[in-house]
Formats: C-alpha cells, structure tokens, sequence
C-alpha cells in the first residue's frame, strides 16, 4: 500500500475545500486522503479523509505545525 499525488497532483495550487490553496494532496492505495491547504483565515489547515466517509480538519498556526498532523494522519491511515 502507497500514498501518492491525488490525482496526479493536478490539485496542488488551486481552490481548497477549507478556502485555502492546497499544497499537499495525497491519497492511499486504500482510499484514504490527506490535504494540506495554505489559507488566508488561518494559516494552515490539514483535513484527513478516511475512504470517503467523512472529513477530519484540523487547522495549525504555523508550518511546523502543520506537517507534523498530516504525517502523523498518514501514519494512522497505513494501519
């Protein structure tokens, strides 16, 4: 099982689900999806999806913050 670009990372740049700019879209062989949005309300928001069922966003004050929630979703997402 893998995670890679979602959707080939043609969503990177654009508009976000949380109205930001995603600057990380991943998605797991099974299913699930973490992004990383860049937003003008807050300056990060990291938004996790578990085989499309439902979304889990989480918004962060800084970079560093922000990273560490998305590869700890990944983490949780492998098992």
């Amino acid at each position: 099982m893998l995670w890679m670009s979602f959707d080939g990372g043609s969503t990177i740049g654009l508009h976000g689900s949380e109205r930001g700019v995603p600057v990380l879209d991943e998605e797991h062989s099974a299913g699930a999806r973490v992004t990383l949005e860049r937003c003008d309300r807050v300056p990060f928001a990291a938004s996790c999806r578990p085989c499309g069922n439902m979304v889990h966003t989480v918004f962060m004050g800084s970079a560093q913050e922000a990273l560490g929630p998305s590869v700890r979703s990944r983490q949780i997402l492998k098992s």
